[in-house]
C-alpha cells in the first residue's frame, strides 16, 4: 500500500505535501528518521504568537483516505505524541429512515511514547484499523 506524507513544521504556515507516495516501508522509516527532537526545540525557541503547527506528520492511504497523523511533544527530555485516527465510520440518516452513509470521524488520544507510537503506525501501515481502532478506544 502506499501512503501521502503531510508535514507541519512550527515555523511554516503551509502544510508540505511529499510529492511522491511511499510504500509502507519507506513511510515507516520516514517516522524513525523525522528530526522530531529538532523541531521541538524549534518550536521552544520560537516567539509563541508566531508558532503555526505543532510538528506533525500525516499518513494517508492513497487507497481509503484513512490517516494516522503524530503530532509531537517533549517532556523531561523525553518524545511523546498525540495520535489523531480519521477514518470513515457508517452513520444513519435520520435514524436510519434515510439509509446510511459513510461519515469521516477523527479521533484523537494523547501520551504515547515514542516506542508505542511506532507500533501504532506500523499496526495502521498494515492496514490493521481494527487494532488501531481499539488502542484509540482504550
Amino acid at each position: 500500500m502506499n501512503y501521502k506524507i503531510s508535514i507541519c513544521h512550527p515555523d511554516k504556515k503551509e502544510i508540505e505535501i511529499i510529492p511522491n507516495s511511499l510504500d509502507s516501508k519507506k513511510a515507516l522509516a520516514f517516522f524513525n528518521d523525522y528530526p522530531w527532537m529538532e523541531q521541538l526545540e524549534l518550536l521552544d525557541n520560537m516567539n509563541q504568537a508566531k508558532v503555526q503547527y505543532s510538528p506533525s506528520v500525516r499518513f494517508t492511504n492513497t487507497k481509503n483516505n484513512i490517516s494516522l497523523e503524530m503530532t509531537a511533544d517533549s517532556k523531561d527530555g523525553k518524545l511523546f505524541f498525540s495520535l489523531w485516527f480519521e477514518r470513515p465510520v457508517r452513520t444513519k440518516i435520520l435514524f436510519g429512515l434515510l439509509g446510511e452513509k459513510d461519515k469521516m470521524k477523527l479521533t484523537d488520544k494523547w501520551g504515547f511514547d515514542h516506542a508505542s507510537s511506532k507500533q501504532h503506525l506500523t499496526a495502521f501501515l498494515k492496514e490493521n484499523y481494527g487494532e488501531v481502532e481499539r488502542i484509540m478506544k482504550k
